[in-house]
């Protein structure tokens, strides 16, 4: 058991109409943000990650993390810590279901290390 809730955060990025697989470009509107953020000449998921996630862009998040929490029915319901993913959960990717749920057991799985150092820190 975990001592606090943690989120995974998945960027929006473009899929490839070909494969109808998300790629690593990171969507327009995502990019958009960013540069409005300070953080110029990020096209991809993987440049965000290498650069290191800024301090605007860690302020933008929290900031969505404050207004969720304040909508919380009890501090086990808030969010304490997240981590931005290395790619955009989907169907192709095994982490949804064909009715777009969540394979929480696969994120687990798959992301145990990210989820780890949540609770590591």
């Amino acid at each position: 058991q975990r001592k606090y809730l943690s989120c995974l955060i998945s960027l929006k990025v473009k899929i490839d109409p070909k494969t109808m697989q998300p790629t690593s470009d990171l969507d327009d509107e995502v990019v958009e943000v960013l540069n409005e953020l300070g953080v110029q000449e990020v096209h991809t998921l993987d440049d965000l990650l290498l650069r290191g996630i800024s301090e605007s862009v860690k302020e933008y998040i929290d900031a969505g993390i404050h207004s969720a929490n304040a909508q919380a029915i009890s501090n086990a319901a808030k969010v304490q810590c997240w981590r931005i993913l290395p790619r955009e959960l989907s169907l192709q990717g095994g982490e949804l279901s064909p009715s777009l749920k969540l394979k929480r057991f696969y994120i687990n799985e798959i992301y145990k290390e990210t989820i780890d150092s949540m609770y590591n820190a």
